[in-house]
Formats: structure tokens, C-alpha cells, sequence
């Protein structure tokens, strides 16, 4: 199943928008492109071909190989995702004995542009060893479900969900995600009255916030909050 989507004004100025999404079920020994596609989408594997967009593939089950002119040729397996970069010379193929299962979906626009320019996505790392995480499989669901509804689907929600699975491909997650400054607040924090003076401060980070307007907040005085902040933060407020 597949659908290709019309690209208004609208979407372009959105920053992101998806040009079309499918799922491939190719069985042992089976047909591979599949047919159907409109002809600049097409290819064969001694040709190659070149996008005028973003593809991000996700292998749910098989083998294969993968080659683009970045890379150079990789064996991928259930659970990689390979990225296709517009005007990027790339092929890919199932291995015959195990065909392949795999979600797809096409975006394009300013936003991933930037991610490309941004190193988040580059062509050089074009596979990404993600496993099979239900999370990711069910963002391509509902994107093909969007795609595929009887009435006109909004290309901004269509774009939220390709955003979303581009976060759960591309984003770091775990503690190398996160900025030495902030580390110290992300974990769970035993002291009740610490915790709340943290939610205080990063709920009012956008106005200067002194000690006082911590403490006229909580139960606690000055003195006490400092001794708990060196104690389970081992840093002062």
C-alpha cells in the first residue's frame, strides 16, 4: 500500500511536508522495485536513481543491501533505516533469499533541509541501526492511515507525524542528549522540596528568578533549601 500526495503552497511554507508514504512487503525471490510507482520514483539496480526529496526507510523484517554515493555499499538488516538524500545518486535491493518488509515515507521542505545542514541526518551515516522499536512502526501507520483517508488529509498533521518519526530516528536520546548545565535536573530527585524548587525554577525561566522567589514558594528557609541543594544536588540554588 502507498500513496502519493499533491504539494500545496501551504505545505511548502510549513517548513516540512510529505510528498508520499507506503509499506513494502517483498516475499523471497519477489519483484523488486515494486510496480505501480510514478516513473521518476522508479529504478532499476544497475541505474540507480536520484531524488528530487527525502526518503526514510524503515526495515521491519528481511536483509538487503544498501549503496549510495556517500556510503559506498552496506548490508542492512531488520530494524536499520536507510536515508535517501535528494540529488543523491543511491540503490538498494532485498536479498533474494529473505525479501524484506519495510514502512517509507518522502518528505521535503526548509525544515529538513536544515536537519541535513545541521549534521542531524548526513549522507555519510544515510543507515541508522534504530531495531524494532513499536513506537516508530506505529508512526508510519498512522501516517499511511492519514495519507489514505477518503477525505483530503491536512498536510500540517501529515507533517507532525513525519516530524515525529524523524525524532525517533535521529534525535539523541539518554544522557549524551543532554547539556552539561541541565544534567544535574533530569533525574528523579529524592527530596520532595528540592523537586518543587526545581519545577519553580525552570517554570519561571524566562524572567530573572532570584533565591527569594524560590524560597517564598516553599515551606523552607533559605538556609535549609541551600543545605538540601549541596546535599542531593550537590550544588547550591
Amino acid at each position: 500500500a502507498f500513496r502519493y500526495l499533491p504539494i500545496t503552497a501551504g505545505a511548502k511554507r510549513w517548513g516540512l511536508y510529505v510528498t508520499g508514504c507506503g509499506h513494502v512487503d517483498i516475499p523471497p525471490h519477489g519483484e523488486h522495485p515494486p510496480q505501480g510507482h510514478p516513473a521518476c520514483y522508479g529504478f532499476t539496480w544497475q541505474k540507480g536513481r536520484i531524488l528530487p526529496e527525502y526518503q526514510v526507510i524503515y526495515l521491519l523484517q528481511g536483509a538487503g543491501v544498501f549503496e549510495s554515493a556517500a556510503t559506498g555499499k552496506r548490508n542492512i538488516a531488520s530494524g536499520d533505516v536507510m536515508v535517501l538524500f535528494p540529488g543523491l545518486w543511491h540503490r538498494y535491493r532485498p536479498s533474494p533469499s529473505k525479501g524484506w518488509r519495510s514502512h517509507w515515507i518522502g518528505i521535503n521542505g526548509s525544515y529538513a533541509d536544515q536537519l541535513a545542514g545541521s549534521r542531524f541526518m548526513t549522507p555519510e551515516n544515510a543507515v541508522v541501526a534504530v531495531g524494532r522499536r513499536e513506537e516508530l512502526v506505529d508512526a508510519y501507520r498512522r501516517a499511511l492511515d492519514l495519507a489514505c483517508q477518503d477525505e483530503p488529509c491536512s498536510p500540517s498533521l501529515l507533517a507532525a507525524v513525519a516530524m515525529e518519526i524523524l525524532a525517533r530516528v535521529f534525535a539523541p536520546v539518554g544522557p549524551d542528549a543532554i547539556e552539561p548545565a541541565t544534567q544535574p535536573f533530569t533525574g528523579v530527585v529524592e527530596d520532595r522540596t528540592v523537586a518543587e524548587a526545581i519545577r519553580f525554577i525552570w517554570s519561571h525561566g524566562k524572567r530573572t528568578t532570584t533565591v527569594g522567589d524560590v524560597v517564598a514558594e516553599l515551606p523552607v528557609s533559605r538556609r535549609a533549601l541551600e543545605r538540601r541543594f549541596q546535599k542531593f544536588l550537590g550544588r547550591t540554588v
